[in-house]
């Protein structure tokens, strides 16, 4: 099992909820960013599950 793997689905879900809480508690610039980096932080996170799923995906 690759740890890093589990950094990175870890890294997306933090991204992920820190979004979506900033998408409506946050002020202006930062309910943009907020709602930018939601999507992101679940494509982080679903490539981390599939990555520690199957470990030669890309190669």
């Amino acid at each position: 099992m690759n740890y890093w793997h589990s950094v990175t689905i870890l890294i997306g879900l933090v991204v992920l909820f820190w979004g979506f809480w900033a998408s409506f508690k946050a002020r202006k610039p930062w309910n943009l960013i907020g709602s930018v980096l939601s999507p992101l932080g679940l494509i982080t996170a679903i490539l981390g599950v599939l990555l520690l799923c199957v470990p030669d995906f890309f190669s």
